[in-house]
């Protein structure tokens, strides 16, 4: 049995590391032996791996530099070993490394750049979660995300009153939550145009700027404050359960989209923006997609799902069967094995792992 070693970006957890036991699962399904390679801190992805059976390399790293260095010297003992490097970090440390498959998991900016460009010495070809990623940065091919099942039961059908907007993640201006909040405000402003609605919101400002917090916290805090609903940090499943619509209205060149993936699997209402590879997740079909930054868009486009909601069930549940329908076929975990699969099976047959060539959009 062949083993693959997976190298995390970074020792917490957030979407990168979320994808990396998603691989892992995937790499295990097709019968090969996994190990992660993680800094001993922090220790979350350590602890994640130990609990998912995973074998785990602990690297002695408390800093990212550190991490880099004791990556680069315990892959100059193992030069045989095939490290899927998870990120941009791992990488760029293992660049000398000749066994290795490099993931990109973001669009990179500032000297970010500078460590992806030189990711393409030698000809090598990284994987990016998106085409619109691997349009926007130079030697990748898209690799889609993907996402667990998400299977719910108890939304409200028809919606309630009020209608119940749901925000899931990061609250921070980057993720559109201060024009979510804007045009919230807009609509409540005008009942007759919106209807009764509230802004439900699950997650936390994570590691953003005091001034990012700033910012968006004004922005909430000028809708009424009994139309919002703080949820704090949940399940996924659990938020989505209890709300009618969810919003994903970025502004950060979002690669992905896990969020709104995992609201095409559960089969919620869906509005996003049109920022980054969101339009490209759900569809030229899907008709709720707003210009991002755009309060005044984002609402129009908020007052046409609401309405449909209200007074076109039929028409939802096509709209969300479709989305669902999409989410199997290309961001299911059937779907990210196959992909999986198509790599690995590659290193088997001694051809590089990444062919150069890049794939059409869905």
């Amino acid at each position: 049995m062949t083993r693959l070693y997976l190298a995390t970006n970074n020792g917490d957890i957030s979407g990168g590391e979320v994808m990396l036991f998603a691989i892992a699962r995937a790499a295990r399904e097709e019968g090969w032996e996994v190990s992660v390679i993680a800094p001993r801190t922090p220790d979350e992805v350590c602890r994640r791996a130990d609990a998912e059976g995973y074998d785990v390399v602990r690297l002695a790293a408390d800093s990212r530099p550190a991490y880099m260095l004791q990556l680069a010297r315990w892959a100059a003992r193992h030069r045989d070993a095939w490290i899927w490097c998870n990120g941009l970090v791992p990488s760029f440390a293992l660049i000398g490394h000749r066994r290795r498959i490099t993931h990109l998991h973001q669009v990179p900016t500032g000297s970010n750049r500078v460590f992806a460009a030189a990711l393409r010495i030698g000809g090598s070809v990284s994987l990016i979660p998106s085409y619109y990623g691997a349009a926007a940065v130079r030697g990748t091919r898209g690799f889609p995300n993907w996402t667990p099942v998400i299977s719910i039961t108890g939304r409200p059908a028809p919606p309630s009153e009020p209608v119940r907007v749901g925000f899931l993640g990061r609250i921070s201006p980057m993720k559109g939550v201060a024009t979510l909040a804007q045009a919230v405000r807009e609509l409540a402003g005008n009942p007759s145009a919106g209807g009764s609605l509230e802004l439900w919101l699950a997650g936390d400002h994570g590691h953003i700027p005091e001034d990012e917090v700033a910012v968006v916290e004004r922005a909430i805090g000028r809708v009424p404050a009994e139309l919002v609903v703080r949820c704090g940090r949940v399940v996924p499943e659990r938020f989505l359960e209890q709300v009618d619509l969810l919003v994903v209205a970025s502004e950060c060149s979002e690669v992905f989209g896990l969020t709104a993936a995992e609201a095409m699997s559960a089969g919620v209402p869906l509005v996003v923006s049109d920022d980054g590879a969101l339009p490209e997740l759900l569809g030229p079909e899907h008709p709720w997609i707003a210009r991002a930054g755009n309060a005044e868009d984002l609402a129009a486009v908020l007052r046409s799902a609401l309405r449909t909601l209200r007074e076109d069930p039929a028409r939802v549940r096509r709209i969300t069967d479709a989305a669902h329908s999409r989410w199997r076929r290309l961001y299911s975990p059937e779907a990210g094995r196959a992909r999986v699969a198509e790599v690995l099976d590659r290193i088997r047959r001694g051809q590089d792992p990444v062919p150069p060539a890049q794939e059409g959009r869905p």
